[in-house]
């Protein structure tokens, strides 16, 4: 059993939303949660805690060893995280001073480390210092991250275009996506495998494949950022 939902070695499967009593006989107060396919984080005011499967690392706590109740990453405790997403075995966060973390699942290079190798701690994507990131999204093997100035980097994934690059080759180095360089985009989202833009100016683009199949009639992989009309 994975234990995802972070009551301990209760029965995992339940009807009816039940509170996670760990968090709140601690006093946490919870300000945004996010999940993969084997585990949970919860945002709070002092930190990550995190519970569910860890076969990569991506509970952070530097083993790869299951944890039936929310454990701090104590790693980035004194970090102010405003923000965090869970890939599939992959998570990435954002702190206060716009620096990127990111551990678990790396074998696609969605990390944006310039490695492929797992990681069980938060590492920080130095690489993406310079460039004041302010938002972040995660998919099954890729990940997106919004710069203040509207531009949008991608790596890890890209076996059905969702890098947008125009190929299907995986990047473990963050790399800018060239078709949005002279639009001015406000917000990203990752599936599983497709990425989506918003742009300033309302204009929507997308890129990738979605099993239910994107809003084009171009065919099932989109490996370049195309308008939704």
């Amino acid at each position: 059993m994975i234990f995802r939902l972070g009551h301990g070695e209760e029965e995992e499967r339940k009807s009816q939303p039940t509170r996670v009593e760990t968090l709140y006989m601690l006093g946490r107060q919870v300000l945004a949660v996010s999940c993969g396919a084997e585990h949970t984080i919860a945002m709070c005011q002092d930190g990550l805690f995190s519970w569910g499967g860890s076969s990569h690392g991506q509970l952070g706590h530097g083993d790869r060893l299951n944890r039936t109740r929310p454990v701090q990453i104590g790693t980035l405790a004194d970090k102010n995280v405003v923000s965090v997403v869970c890939g599939q075995y992959h998570c990435l966060a954002l702190d206060g001073d716009q620096r990127v973390w990111s551990w678990g699942w790396g074998v696609h290079g969605q990390l944006g480390l310039q490695s492929t190798d797992d990681r069980l701690f938060p590492v920080h994507v130095s690489v993406l210092d310079y460039k004041e990131i302010s938002f972040i999204a995660a998919g099954y093997g890729h990940s997106a991250v919004l710069t203040s100035k509207g531009e949008v980097l991608v790596f890890g994934n890209g076996m059905y275009g969702q890098l947008g690059l125009g190929n299907s080759e995986k990047q473990s180095c963050p790399v800018v996506v060239p078709g949005l360089q002279k639009r001015t985009v406000y917000l990203i989202g990752c599936g599983n495998f497709h990425t989506v833009a918003v742009c300033t100016d309302q204009s929507v683009y997308y890129w990738g494949k979605n099993l239910q199949r994107l809003a084009t009639t171009e065919g099932d992989v989109q490996t370049t950022p195309s308008i939704i009309h």
